[in-house]
């Protein structure tokens, strides 16, 4: 069978590295071997230079992993196979044809791959990492921020490896580079406080930093050695080297740095809230190899810095926000003293460092500061709200918003509640950024096409259209100051709700006693006149019963009729007026005996029935009251019988509940459609508009006003010529 080759060997450049497969070149670094045997733990992949050993690809390819090692070695590999990748778990050594190897293993889909390097007696030695983690805890101690400690990291780290140069690496939110802090041989020029473009570090290359944390070019200038297979049709993508330490670099990347004149390096990854935070880079001016246990004492001090990142930054927001908060104090207190809200405070700017604030309400407008006052501020207030944007920050409105802008850059926003906006603002803040090169021209031309830029001279840039970013101290005091506001103006709202209630309560009450006046006047001022023309009237019929003509006397009785109808009225008026001022004594009432004596008051006739249930409760109540009640709904049974038909009135009760009655009264007579129940309970409604029926329209809403005394509740059902039911719930005595 053919051996093949599966490096990846498309032409790379600057134009189409970011689509590179780096993860899969199909090839290694020289100062290792590698092998990748499958589940059977068969050879199906191996470096070329297992040539040194005297072996050939074509002897041991599809041959058991067994027979290339001694028995001791071939145990010592194989217990190695459950851990993910080295960084997680230890090394083993083995000598194999007499040189010395550690030997690293990890998995990779249906592979476990092996990684042989050659190292000395001395690699096996743990003594100085015992030291490493009471060394970062004394550094840790004596950091008073987060550049300090990363300050003494890199000096530490280049302390025990021996690079040339260790740089901390601090990326922004859009992957451009800053160096940190440095630590490097005394000959060598400052890189401190230099930034690099973020296509320095492409895409793919950043998220192999996540997931293999720590990263060895033993020599920049080596010769990729290709990685053979029996397997047909495969390629570099048969076999994922991700975690492989030995993995081939891309060599655009080499090319970089080649044109930055280093030699070797070693590249850590710090990793914070799951994104990377930065890098360690280790650099080296010729070549040079660090061991396994040099590269685990690197990473952990890395693993121990990233696991400060989050501690340090939080004392530095929590002394930041100290002084911030004596700002919002200021406004707390404005607030307590002016409740107006027209406030224009220095403390609103300072509290997270603004040079203009404005806030909106329903009724309100509060502009402070320098830049709240102009037409930019405003434009943009008002484009924010009609987005309906809850929240925005940015450092750049013409970048994030679109808009250009002559004195705003920053704005913080927020959306108080669907009236109420507030909106702090920061004028443009012209950065200088020191860049390692030219940024603009970090690719360059040559005859291979477009490569790495070949310079790194110091070349200063003026950043223009940004404020100075908002910190996310000053962002938590803002949201702190925003919950202030949103509690002052609801205390407000409240305010206002309070007083408009207020007046219409007054409003109310002036209504009210017009209405008194008004039952006053019904009382006394009307019934007098009425009175007067129901006795002329009837002199009139009595005296001169002969001398007038007929119709003259018709007249003269609808007059005395009409008056008796307008007396009732009144007297109906006045006990329903009466009746909203009760405040009823209840006592225990016998309704068998009450409706008894109020059935006794009827003439009942052929024409006329009523049945009563023999056993009616006892029930919490007035009786003054509940005999109006009752007299009431059975006048309107009366009033509304069938003419050709006998009237029927029964009086039923059920319980409802275990302290309410319901007493149920249902007649045969004319009924009404169900559309009209709830209507006919109120003040002057009446089914029968035509006037043939004697009423004032006031009786059944006394009906509901002593029932609602009682705490109860009336309802009516009515079929059309059929009849009605009134239904009474009432409460029982509690005992």
């Amino acid at each position: 069978m053919n051996v093949k080759s599966i490096v990846y060997d498309d032409i790379v450049n600057l134009e189409n590295c970011e689509s590179e497969p780096i993860h899969v070149p199909g090839s290694i670094q020289p100062h290792g071997i590698l092998l990748a045997v499958d589940t059977n733990l068969i050879l199906k992949f191996c470096s070329q230079n297992l040539e040194t050993h005297n072996l050939k690809a074509s002897e041991v390819l599809e041959k058991p992993l067994k027979s290339l090692f001694s028995e001791a070695d071939f145990k010592t590999i194989t217990e190695l196979f459950d851990q993910e990748d080295y960084t997680r778990g230890g090394n083993q050594h083995i000598r194999w044809n007499d040189t010395f190897y550690s030997v690293l293993v990890h998995k990779s889909g249906d592979y476990h791959l092996i990684e042989l390097e050659k190292a000395t007696e001395a690699d096996t030695e743990l003594t100085f990492l015992n030291s490493l983690s009471f060394e970062f805890a004394r550094h840790t101690g004596e950091a008073r921020n987060l550049k300090e400690l990363c300050q003494r990291v890199s000096e530490h780290i280049k302390e025990i490896t021996g690079y040339d140069r260790v740089m901390i690496y601090k990326f922004d939110q859009d992957y451009n580079g800053e160096v940190f802090a440095e630590a490097k041989e005394e000959k060598l020029e400052s890189f401190l406080g230099l930034h690099y473009p973020h296509t320095d570090i492409p895409p793919q290359a950043r998220a192999l930093y996540m997931t293999n944390l720590v990263r060895m070019i033993s020599d920049v200038h080596y010769k990729p050695v290709p990685v053979l297979t029996l397997i047909k049709n495969s390629s570099h993508r048969s076999l994922d080297m991700s975690m492989a330490t030995l993995r081939s670099v891309s060599p655009i990347h080499v090319s970089y740095l080649q044109n930055m004149g280093v030699g070797a390096t070693l590249t850590i990854s710090l990793i914070h809230e799951e994104k990377l935070w930065g890098l360690v880079a280790c650099h080296h001016y010729s070549p040079k190899h660090l061991s396994y246990y040099g590269r685990v004492s690197s990473l952990l001090q890395g693993q121990l810095l990233a696991s400060q990142i989050r501690v340090q930054e939080t004392a530095v927001n929590y002394e930041i926000k100290k002084e911030l908060e004596k700002h919002l104090e200021g406004v707390q207190q404005l607030l307590r003293t002016d409740t107006s809200l027209n406030i224009s405070s220095q403390h609103l700017l300072e509290l997270c460092n603004a040079d203009g604030f404005i806030c909106q309400s329903e009724n309100q407008l509060i502009k402070t500061g320098d830049l709240a006052g102009g037409k930019e501020a405003e434009r943009i207030f008002d484009l924010l709200k009609q987005k309906e944007t809850d929240y925005l920050c940015t450092r750049s409105v013409s970048q994030d918003l679109g808009i250009e802008t002559e004195t705003i850059s920053g704005i913080l926003f927020f959306k108080i509640d669907v009236n109420t906006y507030a909106m702090w603002l920061r004028k443009e803040f012209n950065q200088e950024i020191e860049w390692a090169g030219n940024p603009n021209k970090a690719i360059e031309k040559d005859k291979n096409g477009l490569s790495p830029r070949k310079s790194f001279k110091s070349w200063k840039e003026i950043i223009k259209g940004q404020s100075r970013p908002w910190t996310e101290a000053e962002k938590d005091i803002a949201k702190n100051c925003v919950y202030l506001l949103q509690k002052h103006f609801s205390y407000l709202n409240s305010q206002n709700i309070q007083k408009k209630q207020e007046d219409l309560l007054n409003q109310l009450q002036q209504a009210n006693e017009e209405l008194e006046n008004i039952n006053w006047i019904s009382a006394h001022d009307l019934k007098e006149p009425l009175r007067k023309i129901r006795i002329f009237s009837s002199i009139l019929t009595e005296d001169s019963r002969y001398q007038l003509g007929e119709r003259t006397l018709k007249m003269i009785d609808r007059i005395n009729n009409s008056a008796s109808r307008m007396q009732r009225l009144l007297d109906d008026l006045m006990e329903l007026n009466r009746t909203k001022h009760v405040k009823p004594e209840l006592e225990n009432v016998a309704l068998s005996a009450l409706i008894s004596e109020i059935i006794e008051h009827y003439e009942w006739e052929e024409n006329k029935k009523i049945r009563v249930a023999i056993d009616l409760p006892v029930v919490k109540g007035n009786a003054f009251l509940l005999t109006q009640l009752f007299t009431n709904l059975i006048d309107n049974s009366i009033k509304f019988a069938k003419e050709n038909e006998p009237l029927i009135i029964d009086i039923t009760w059920s319980e409802k509940g275990k302290n309410k009655v319901v007493i149920s009264l249902k007649d045969n007579g004319q009924g009404f459609e169900n559309k009209y129940a709830e209507n006919m309970f109120k003040v002057f409604h009446r089914l029968n508009d035509s006037g043939s029926k004697e009423g004032s329209g006031v009786g059944l809403a006394i009906c509901k006003k002593v029932v609602e005394l009682h705490g109860g509740e009336i309802s009516a059902q009515g079929i059309e010529n059929k009849g009605a039911t009134f239904n009474v719930t009432l409460l029982l005595p509690e005992n």
